[in-house]
């Protein structure tokens, strides 16, 4: 069941929202040409019958009071549940905190002060700028890079569990950073490694830039070009 909600203007002085996609809902975060937020949200429930669990997603209320977008599930019996998750689409510079539990978070084009946390579930970054943050305990992260270099301060990327994948484009400048603790480490183009220490490494793409770290303790790192 889709549940959307129009376009509308940003509140003066509105320039970051914040996504709690609760404890089993992601959250897709894309940028467009506009100077407007819209929120669309995926409800799903189950329950014993067809009936009940549509009355348990009619109860759903869902906020984006102040730029806070949140859903209040309530309560439910045993052998029932619900989950939102959301695709939010927003001007190209914005800030964005967004916070998930058994769901995945992706974020397109967007530039801004960016922190992502999600407990179970990958994180997919592409063309993104601005001070990146991402934390991830089980699942992968892919960050897909754009331009010439990094717009911002940097990215720092993490996970506990799960593989990470950078996508650099030819004549991309950065300092990157990348290591893990137990899995492969594959680079597939020449770059210049400033140290490596076993499947450590910190290297100038290019003419360097903003630091891009993306590391993991328990899974393999493939750096390619686009």
């Amino acid at each position: 069941m889709r549940w959307p909600r129009p376009p509308r203007p940003r509140p003066r002085g509105t320039s970051a929202i914040s996504i709690d996609g609760g404890n089993n809902g992601g959250a897709r975060i894309i940028a467009w040409d506009r100077d407007s937020i819209a929120v669309f949200a995926l409800i799903q429930a189950h329950a014993r019958s067809s009936g009940d669990a549509e009355a348990i997603a009619r109860d759903i209320r869902i906020s984006t009071e102040r730029g806070r977008i949140r859903a209040d599930v309530g309560s439910t019996g045993r052998n029932e549940g619900a989950s939102v998750s959301y695709h939010v689409y927003v001007p190209r510079r914005m800030d964005v905190t967004a916070r998930t539990r058994n769901g995945g978070i992706s974020v397109d084009g967007v530039s801004g002060t960016l922190d992502l946390e999600a407990n179970n579930g990958g994180l997919s970054i592409k063309g993104a700028g601005g001070d990146l943050r991402g934390r991830t305990t089980n699942g992968g992260i892919t960050l897909t890079l754009a331009g010439s270099r990094w717009e911002g301060r940097g990215a720092d990327l993490e996970t506990r569990n799960g593989g990470v994948s950078v996508v650099i484009p030819e004549r991309f400048n950065a300092r990157l950073e990348a290591s893990t603790v137990n899995g492969s480490f594959n680079i597939d183009f020449p770059i210049t490694m400033q140290g490596r220490i076993g499947r450590h490494i910190e290297a100038t793409i290019g003419s360097g830039g903003p630091t891009v770290r993306a590391v993991t303790t328990n899974g393999g790192v493939r750096i390619r070009r686009a």
